[in-house]
């Protein structure tokens, strides 16, 4: 058995953060979901929302896949998904440059 005095306190510091983080943070994961062209499976956020992204257009909602009946299998209907959140992220990045 290992003890870590650093992993103690990485986890004091997580929960510090978690307990003090909004409900509508948006990871750079989602964005370098959007940006590599993957399906990105996140919650509804507004701040998403503010920049255009669209639940079930551009990214899928995470309750989704709470939902029993739903399914991953539709590789077309993923790949649709997956490729207007990256074209959204693309027009986005490169208005701003």
């Amino acid at each position: 058995m290992t003890l870590s005095l650093r992993q103690s306190a990485v986890e004091k510091r997580l929960r510090f953060l978690k307990n003090r983080a909004s409900a509508f943070t948006v990871s750079s994961r989602v964005f370098e979901g959007f940006c590599s062209g993957s399906v990105v499976v996140t919650n509804v956020n507004p701040v998403l929302s503010s920049v255009g992204f669209e639940s079930g257009v551009h990214y899928l909602d995470v309750s989704l896949l709470q939902n029993s009946t739903f399914s991953l299998q539709n590789k077309v209907f993923l790949k649709s998904i997956a490729n207007a959140g990256n074209d959204l992220f693309l027009s986005i990045i490169n208005d701003k440059v």
